[in-house]
């Protein structure tokens, strides 16, 4: 297949006429690093329930999993626990044996953001793991988390943070990355961003081709818009 442009319009159509655009990557993302059954009392927090969710969407269809795991002492909060990570991917590949695995580098709620405890799921060999690009700034309510919930909270908590990155701090991770052969999944909050990426393409810390992925109406990032998917597009590398 040729190599694929977003940015030329003229190429796309002529793809598309031929129905011979590139594979298209559906991901489910079941379980985050911060809600969890206090929301709903079907949200996936045990491996068990997440690996039987995540099986019942690549039966329909879904082809990567990003994937948050929970502490299995304390499910309202996140691991960052290696061999936690392992464990839960070897589960995955057993129900699921060609969906690619996506692991996070957040970090979660009640886990120590050390990036210690966040490399730890790269340590897990999956075939990528998401790469914070950019800074968010967040607002909102944790519910209360009552028993028999494990973690919980007796009342609703207000909680506010700014999560930020640095240049050193990516370079860290997609090198780690680079020695695992783990494609990083490069997470763009506005176009911004691109300067850390263009970055580590300078310093041949990753490889074409290029994984991108924009966050779209997350709070302090780009607008879920068209027009803001079309300008996060053009702004890309090749």
């Amino acid at each position: 297949m040729e190599t694929f442009d977003p940015n030329d319009y003229m190429q796309w159509l002529k793809l598309t006429s031929k129905q011979s655009l590139p594979p298209l990557i559906i991901t489910v993302a079941v379980t985050g690093g911060v809600q969890g059954k206090e929301t709903h009392p079907d949200h996936p927090e045990s491996a068990e329930e997440q690996v039987a969710q995540i099986s019942e969407c690549y039966k329909l269809g879904a082809t990567q999993v990003h994937l948050h795991v929970r502490n299995p002492k304390a499910l309202g909060f996140a691991s960052g626990d290696p061999k936690e990570y392992f464990r839960v991917n070897g589960m995955i590949r057993e129900k699921c044996p060609e969906i690619i695995i996506n692991n996070t580098t957040g970090g979660g709620l009640g886990m120590e953001p050390t990036d210690e405890n966040r490399m730890a799921p790269v340590l897990a060999n999956p075939e990528t793991c998401s790469l914070d690009m950019g800074r968010t700034v967040t607002r909102f309510t944790l519910k209360k988390r009552l028993p028999p919930l494990t973690g919980t909270r007796e009342q609703d908590v207000a909680f506010e943070a700014v999560q930020g990155v640095s240049y050193a701090e990516t370079e860290k991770f997609a090198k780690a990355m680079l020695e695992h052969n783990i494609k990083p999944e490069m997470e763009l909050w506005s176009t911004g961003d691109y300067d850390l990426v263009n970055n580590l393409i300078e310093q041949k810390l990753i490889k074409p081709p290029y994984l991108l992925q924009g966050v779209m109406g997350y709070s302090s990032g780009a607008r879920a818009t068209i027009k803001e998917v079309i300008h996060l597009v053009e702004h890309g590398p090749k």
